[in-house]
């Protein structure tokens, strides 16, 4: 046993230190690229942290001035010039050793020439989209890919390693088998880790937009019923709120202001969404802006009644399941 663990440790980090020594100027600038996006999403982050933070404490009658605004803003500010300072150190061509472990994960990753939107890889590239990561989407599931492998490999040939002493140990209970057993397993959270962030990102997104959904839609038809313009009325209630659905709407304004087609501002919205509501929402619109405003006011109500039906459903579901 001593001897299929001593081979599986030596052949591990072989394994390892080949894909190491063979990584290229490619695999770097890739790494690069993927941690500069890392760091954009947090300053995107903190970005709407603040202004969801002056929403609400111009609700409360707060100024700027404020002692406890102005703290809270230096600590946004703070978090977001360090993610811009490490940005800027990532384009000089410069990464840290605690960036450089996923690094023989791309060398492996280009030498099996991977294709991660033609793959099972696939749903992850999809969840990067939904999150609105759509331009990274790509590059971020790469990196998962190669943090992965990269995980595996240097926790198998610990865990592998630990195993021989422990196994070769004279001491019957020393106890370097549970330390081989924790190594891989931590090797295997790390590998695992991405995900399930990124899961849980999925999953709180898809339920505060079905949350905020009715409201949403319930305001729109009311505006747009009351005369007011489609373009105006999704503005107007893009503003009302600082939830992901009302984020998500004022990066299609956002988008439209930026002369971004209206067809492609609004599947950008469906598929960040990835609800069959907000693709209701986002047809209606599409169409309205063929036909004019005739028959949205209709459509916006109908889409509404149906999004109620289904909130109430769902709670008497979700009341059923705790009563359970």
């Amino acid at each position: 046993m001593t001897m299929v663990f001593g081979i599986i440790s030596i052949c591990a980090t072989l394994f390892t230190l080949i894909l190491i020594m063979s990584t290229t100027k490619n695999d770097s600038m890739e790494l690069l690229t993927a941690l500069i996006y890392i760091e954009k999403r947090k300053i995107s982050i903190e970005e709407e942290k603040r202004r969801a933070f002056l929403r609400n404490a111009a609700e409360k009658g707060m100024s700027a001035d404020d002692p406890a605004v102005k703290k809270k803003l230096a600590a946004f500010e703070k978090n977001i010039n360090k993610s811009t300072k490490q940005i800027n150190v990532c384009k000089t061509g410069k990464v840290s050793v605690l960036d450089m472990p996923p690094l023989p994960g791309y060398a492996m990753v280009n030498k099996l020439k991977i294709n991660v939107a033609d793959s099972s890889l696939r749903k992850i590239v999809n969840m990067y989209n939904q999150v609105g990561e759509r331009n990274a989407s790509i590059a971020n599931t790469r990196y998962f890919l190669a943090n992965a492998i990269a995980s595996m490999c240097y926790g198998t040939a610990a865990a592998a390693a630990v195993a021989v002493f422990s196994l070769s140990s004279e001491d019957p209970d020393n106890k370097l088998w549970l330390i081989a057993v924790a190594v891989f397993v931590f090797a295997a959270l790390l590998a695992y880790l991405p995900y399930s962030n990124l899961n849980e990102r999925v999953k709180k997104r898809d339920h505060s937009i079905e949350r905020d959904f009715s409201n949403c839609v319930s305001k729109m038809a009311l505006l747009v019923s009351a005369g007011m313009e489609v373009t105006q009325a999704w503005d107007l209630t893009a503003e009302s709120g600082s939830d992901v659905l009302f984020i998500e709407m004022r990066r299609v304004t956002d988008e439209l202001n930026n002369n971004i087609p209206p067809q492609v501002a609004y599947n950008n919205f469906i598929t960040r969404c990835s609800s069959p509501y907000a693709t209701k929402l986002a047809t209606a619109i599409m169409q309205n802006l063929t036909k004019g405003n005739a028959e949205i006011a209709h459509h916006l109500r109908e889409i509404s009644d149906e999004s109620w039906d289904e909130k109430k459903h769902r709670a008497r579901r979700e009341g059923e399941n705790m009563s359970g």
